[in-house]
């Protein structure tokens, strides 16, 4: 992942992921998650290359599809196609695991408000037909 700087001109590469990213969302003003191919969920800093954190293969070794995040917090959901809904707490170092929500197809977006959770949920993943689910409906949940 590269962070492009357009007053200097400069770049920034982030290494972590040990394949693509699919999904990113800002926690605070420097700290970001991304969720990649590879299954794990990174931590960042802006002004690091390396990840704070790595939680690995939370949904197995499904993707990541989708994250959400209420901006200036400490929650982090994160979503696949594994049936579950993963809720974090986030601190600067670590991801904890809070608890479990069940979903019902692909996840594929994730918003968080309220104490709420909206997801779209489907057979297919959003970026093409690599995955599929034939039991899923497509779907919008609120989850309260």
């Amino acid at each position: 992942m590269i962070q492009w700087k357009t007053k200097s001109g400069g770049q920034l590469l982030y290494s972590g992921h040990e394949q693509s990213i699919d999904c990113i969302r800002a926690i605070t003003l420097d700290t970001f998650a991304t969720g990649s191919v590879d299954a794990n969920v990174n931590l960042w800093n802006v002004k690091k290359r390396k990840p704070l954190f790595e939680l690995h293969k939370p949904h197995g070794d499904r993707w990541i599809t989708a994250l959400g995040t209420v901006y200036n917090s400490d929650l982090l959901v994160s979503g696949s196609y594994d049936d579950n809904l993963n809720i974090y707490k986030v601190t600067n170092k670590d991801i904890t695991k809070v608890r479990s929500l069940q979903s019902f197809g692909i996840v594929n977006h994730i918003n968080v408000f309220d104490n709420k959770i909206l997801t779209v949920e489907s057979q297919e993943h959003r970026l093409g037909r690599w995955v599929t689910s034939t039991k899923s409906k497509n779907l919008i949940v609120l989850y309260l």
